[in-house]
């Protein structure tokens, strides 16, 4: 580290007291960037060749090519040099640079043969003299101390903080990996956050960008099923162009991907692919900084309280597609993703603020490779996520120039990471004989082969889960059955709850639960009716008279399945249609349909509706436009119908479930797993349920249920009156 600013004298307007290492990290980072716009071109030109020349000498990872390249190269820069330097400038210290390179190439990187380390344990010893009369006793009594304490550190227990169990700077913790084989790479512990933590929910929007990007970016899944949606776009229109498929790559292939998965013939996926195209949760952990790669990011706020930068970001361009050209922005804000299920799969996003890619934004110099933003310019594109192990630290500083055009560029100088050492690809492929540094991963996939069949849900206590309150097409018209009446169906069927349930039997046969019944009689049929899509046969006697009409749920004498006969379809499917005042009319079997979908596809960490990722939902439409369709201007009317349908629905299934625990619990007995869920899903369930939040708003729901408005005493209060006030009702 080197801390420039100290040397600064504004006053005077000049550098003091500068250090052999300040002098080195100004001559090869701040130099050119001082005077690009101060000196002549020529000028600068000949100052950035030497500075190149030192910061490519002193890089961590050299070649011998590279080597030979810079030996050829310091002597032209030198006759530059030559030509706007008076001859007493030069010396033998100027004419030492032409043997630099060649001493390189024979005895190997810089770092380990420079006096910087000697340097800084001289300043190490110089710090122990407490008695200058006596400077080697003062040195000796304290190094004597440091052996002492050193020896005896290492006969403390475990949990005594010691300056040798400390993390070195930068370093993030080291996490042992899971000895899961199926686990995925992006699922990988990688760095440490910093700072404190805090939750938020992500909008549609930032969702499906971050789901986009890690998707696209899990190497699992880029080896071999985006591939496979190449090929199925060209299949279907061979015509297809690169930039037609790059378009559809981005609309399509997060759904694509998602309904992939939970084909029957892909059955034997690995289970931690269906937990990343199920999607992660909307709830996020957000932090102000994090460690890793050996670097320490801080977001831009955090950096404003601080003399530090830590902020600036560069992300290869390659991790993007064909384009090689690399990204730069700042960091806002640290993200963790979290899917859900068991075992607990995380990984962090850096959300960032780009610059523009064009060259009214970038500017870079290919032959001193220096590259330059404009801060004012940024990248139109939404796509603000990054995974943070591919994040580069850099840091950004203004040009000093007179020129107006230039106030709002900054030069972007990339940051050497702490005991981290880069080999190139060039370097891996030599026939030179490699140090001994195994990193090489061997990943083994073991496939898990399963059945997959549309789930239901499964009472506890006997029976199957089909909670309707609305209408049901289909069991309307049939008797009652309990699961006694199922026992003996041998028919069933072993499936995969993607990363939320895990493998259960459970039985085809529908019936419902024995802890409800269900009337037939006319009395239990008061409900909104169904308008247009009714066309009973009228008595003799009587004209004929729609449900909405007559106030009935449906027509007497007809069940919902009979009525859904009736109505207007369009491909098969059910017409969504408008009454004679414009208003959308509510088809039947809206609310069977959703409960449908849940039983098809998984909902990982959905232990509410509001819990459910937004990609989850949008694979319950996709269900629900399989049965209805509508004209194109009723979208959004359509759409806000099935959502409230939906949500009261889903929030059902969960209510009984929850109503039934509790009551085995006030009987002090242990109510099993829901057959059809897994333990795991069904404890975090239950661990969600117990959080002090969750029991907060259960109460504060009940106590509104259960209020007399009118005074103790007076009976409670129900308001039936749809989403009226009671003064307008009145």
């Amino acid at each position: 580290m080197s801390n420039i600013s100290r040397c600064v004298d504004l006053n005077a307007l000049k550098m003091h007291n500068m250090k052999s290492h300040d002098c080195h990290v100004f001559m090869q980072l701040l130099l050119p960037v001082a005077f690009k716009e101060l000196l002549p071109k020529n000028v600068w030109e000949a100052i950035t060749e030497l500075s190149c020349f030192f910061r490519e000498l002193t890089a961590r990872n050299i070649s011998i090519h590279d080597m030979g390249i810079l030996n050829e190269k310091i002597s032209v820069t030198l006759c530059k040099l030559e030509r706007i330097f008076p001859p007493s400038f030069f010396d033998s210290m100027e004419h030492l640079p032409v043997h630099l390179a060649d001493e390189a190439r024979l005895a190997g990187p810089v770092q380990y043969r420079w006096m910087y380390p000697f340097e800084r344990y001289l300043r190490t010893l110089k710090n122990h003299i407490r008695n200058k009369a006596q400077v080697e006793a003062s040195i000796s009594n304290a190094y004597i101390l440091e052996e002492m304490s050193t020896f005896s550190s290492y006969y403390f227990e475990d949990h005594v903080t010691t300056k040798w169990r400390n993390l070195p700077r930068n370093i993030e913790e080291s996490v042992e990996d899971s000895d899961d084989p199926n686990q995925l790479l992006i699922f990988k512990p990688v760095g440490r956050p910093i700072g404190r933590m805090t939750k938020r929910y992500m909008d549609p929007k930032e969702y499906m960008a971050a789901h986009m990007y890690i998707l696209s970016n899990c190497a699992e899944v880029a080896n071999t099923y985006i591939k496979i949606f190449e090929d199925e776009m060209r299949y279907v229109n061979p015509s297809l162009t690169e930039a037609e498929l790059e378009s559809a790559f981005d609309k399509d292939f997060m759904l694509w991907f998602g309904h992939y998965v939970i084909r029957p013939s892909n059955n034997d996926l690995n289970p931690y692919i269906k937990s990343l195209a199920a999607g992660p949760l909307t709830e996020i952990e957000t932090y102000s900084g994090y460690f890793v790669n050996g670097y320490r990011f801080h977001t831009t706020d955090l950096d404003g309280e601080r003399a530090t930068v830590n902020s600036g970001v560069c992300i290869k361009g390659s991790v993007y597609g064909r384009d090689v050209q690399d990204f730069y922005g700042r960091l806002q804000e640290v993200c963790v993703l979290e899917y859900g299920g068991y075992p607990i799969k995380k990984t962090a996003l850096f959300k960032c603020e780009w610059f523009d890619l064009s060259a009214r934004g970038t500017s870079i110099d290919t032959n001193f490779k220096l590259v330059s933003v404009n801060q004012t310019r940024k990248y139109q594109k939404y796509d603000p996520f990054v995974l943070a192990s591919q994040a580069v630290q850099v840091f950004y500083c203004p040009y000093p120039s007179t020129n107006q055009a230039k106030k709002n560029w900054l030069s972007a100088c990339k940051v050497n990471a702490r005991s981290k050492v880069e080999v190139s690809t060039a370097a891996s492929n030599s026939t030179l004989d490699q140090p001994f540094q195994e990193e090489v991963v061997t990943i083994t996939s073991t496939h898990t082969t399963v059945d997959i069949d549309p789930p239901i849900l499964v009472h506890p206590l006997g029976g199957i889960v089909d909670i309707e309150d609305d209408d049901d097409p289909e069991d309307d018209d049939q008797p009652l059955t309990s699961d006694d009446d199922a026992s003996n169906d041998d028919d069933s069927c072993v499936y995969t709850y993607l990363n939320q349930f895990e493998i259960g039997t459970m039985s085809h046969r529908r019936g419902l639960l024995g802890f409800g019944s269900r009337s037939s009689g006319p009395e239990a049929q008061s409900s909104s009716g169904y308008g247009p899509y009714i066309s009973a046969t009228p008595e003799s006697g009587s004209p004929p008279q729609s449900a909405a009409a007559s106030g009935s749920r449906r027509p007497k004498g007809k069940s919902v399945a009979q009525i859904r006969a009736e109505c207007v379809r369009r491909d098969g499917r059910i017409l969504f249609q408008r009454n004679t005042v414009g208003k959308l009319i509510e088809p039947p079997g809206i609310s069977t349909c959703c409960t449908n979908s849940f039983k098809r596809i998984p909902n990982p960490g959905g232990y509410t509706w509001k819990l459910t990722p937004p990609t989850v939902q949008e694979l319950y439409f996709e269900e629900f436009k399989k049965e209805f369709t509508w004209n194109p201007e009723d979208e959004a009317d359509v759409k806000k119908m099935w959502l409230e349908k939906a949500r009261k629905r889903y929030s059902d299934n969960m209510s009984e479930y929850k109503r039934l625990l509790k009551q085995k619990t006030e009987a002090g007995e242990m109510m099993e797993t829901p057959l059809g869920m897994s333990d795991t899903f069904w404890m975090g369930l239950k661990a969600y349920w117990d959080q002090d939040e969750v029991k907060a708003v259960s109460r504060r729901a009940r106590e509104n249920r259960y209020s007399e408005p009118d005074g103790v005493g007076t009976g409670i209060s129900r308001h039936v009156g749809g989403s009226q006030s009671s003064r307008i009702l009145q």
